[in-house]
């Protein structure tokens, strides 16, 4: 058979060469699925982490005067929160704590507050919660950027409670990912002193190795106390312990003072900020 003088073998290997040739033409020009257009995206530059500034001012005994003082220095360098670690008070009758929330609220600062072993004493005779009646909670938590401060109390005669047990065993569970300050009136450990959680109850020591064992074991690695009325700094089993210092002019075991410190998620720096004494 001849088509047109060719042989038809010829003819059929010229069409399918023709047609590859097209259809490779046309999958290179007109793709079966459309092509999207390659987009660079620039990635943010990352942001500085930010700090929190804030004093922690602890052992005030009815000195009201330099409360104010200290209050007033904390608004003048900035502080955005002001923790009052606990003693407040002499006994914690309903009439001092209820001058010192006066104090506070006047001030116009922002402030969160621990109750010291002090300020539990009537509460304790009375079997009323005065504390709770002026301050609320006696331990709490609050969160900026990436730091967390967590307020335990811790001097309370009877140890922390199951209730704020229970419910430190939850907020500490963040703290491999926050960095988590725990905020105490009373050291749990310290290298020279016995007035340390625990120092009048073997039962309450026993807790206070469970609670600095807890603290290791979530990643925490600063304290915050007062109690002492002695500003320091030391450390132990990797956690360092910052001793405020006192507020009070007259049970003092140095000038009156309360730490300042700025806390990021990768650092934590301190000052002692020294008040002006009585002439």
């Amino acid at each position: 058979m001849k088509i047109r003088g060719l042989n038809w073998r010829i003819a059929v290997v010229f069409v399918l060469v023709l047609v590859l040739i097209l259809a490779g033409w046309w999958l290179s020009n007109c793709p079966l699925t459309p092509v999207n257009p390659v987009v660079k995206v620039e990635e943010p530059e990352p942001t500085e982490i930010a700090k929190l500034k804030l004093g922690v001012m602890a052992d005030v005994h009815l000195d009201w005067k330099s409360l104010k003082q200290g209050l007033e220095i904390a608004k003048g360098r900035g502080e955005k929160l002001v923790i009052i670690d606990g003693d407040l008070t002499s006994v914690g009758q309903e009439t001092e704590i209820a001058a010192a929330k006066k104090v506070l609220d006047e001030s116009g600062i922002e402030y969160m507050a621990v109750p010291g072993n002090h300020d539990l004493w009537m509460s304790d005779k009375i079997k009323v919660d005065l504390w709770q009646k002026y301050f609320g909670s006696k331990y709490q938590t609050t969160k900026e950027g990436k730091v967390k401060l967590i307020l335990i109390n811790n001097a309370g005669v009877r140890g922390l409670g199951e209730i704020q047990t229970e419910w430190l065993n939850k907020e500490l569970e963040e703290c491999f990912v926050w960095r988590c300050l725990a905020i105490m009136h009373m050291p749990i450990k310290h290298k020279l002193s016995e007035h340390v959680m625990g120092e009048d109850s073997k039962t309450v020591t026993a807790e206070a190795n469970e609670l600095w064992e807890k603290l290791i074991s979530s990643g925490v690695r600063e304290i915050i106390t007062g109690h002492l009325h002695y500003s320091s700094s030391y450390e132990i089993d990797g956690i360092r312990t910052y001793v405020v210092g006192a507020i009070s002019q007259s049970r003092n075991n140095q000038t009156p003072r309360y730490t300042e410190f700025e806390v990021g998620k990768e650092q934590v720096t301190s000052q002692v900020v020294i008040l002006e004494e009585e002439e």
